[in-house]
């Protein structure tokens, strides 16, 4: 939508540009009565053209402005899974629709995916053991990571502004999702 409020400018004024009279604009033009006729005939399709674009422009406008502002395609509402790293437990919170997926077959022990994503200060609301979590938007299921990434929760905490600020993210090789929360 944001494009579209330019687009919409940009023509209108280009409209405005073809409307105004400057100069002849070829041989016809210079036949005497038919310039104004021309000019005329012009004027009205520019309008015509800039009204049509003005209305589509404000339908857009208004389509955007109430459409429900829920999660958008690909997300779901959070769910929220308990991670085990070789006995260590922290809580993820979850927003893709098909990380939800993966971490309830990582569950279910369909497949042998972990979890990865950007590390935040606080506990998130979520992740009450510790002073840090994973950002909900960036968490996926992943089969393989760097090495920089991996340690366990208690790594993270001792060492807790440097894995936030320097590495950023957490990808624990051994983390398995070991339950669901109910939302």
């Amino acid at each position: 939508m944001h494009l579209v409020i330019p687009a919409i400018r940009g023509l209108m004024t280009a409209a405005v540009d073809l409307a105004t009279p400057d100069r002849p604009r070829g041989n016809s033009d210079l036949i005497p009565g038919r310039r104004t006729a021309i000019n005329r005939s012009r004027r009205r399709r520019i309008l015509a053209m800039a009204t049509i674009l003005a209305v589509l422009g404000a339908m857009a406008l208004a389509v955007n402005l109430t459409a429900p502002k829920g999660p958008t395609p690909g997300q779901s509402t959070a769910e929220r899974f308990v991670v085990d790293v070789l006995g260590e437990r922290f809580v993820i919170s979850v927003i893709d629709a098909e990380t939800i997926r993966l971490a309830h077959e990582d569950l279910e022990g369909l497949n042998r995916s972990f979890p990865s994503g950007d590390l935040a200060y606080g506990d998130g609301g979520f992740n009450t053991l510790w002073s840090w979590h994973l950002r909900p938007e960036t968490v996926r299921m992943v089969q393989f990571a760097i090495e920089v990434c991996d340690g366990s929760p208690s790594q993270i905490e001792q060492n807790l502004t440097y894995w936030v600020e320097t590495v950023g993210f957490y990808c624990p090789w051994n983390g398995r999702i070991v339950k669901a929360l109910d939302p």
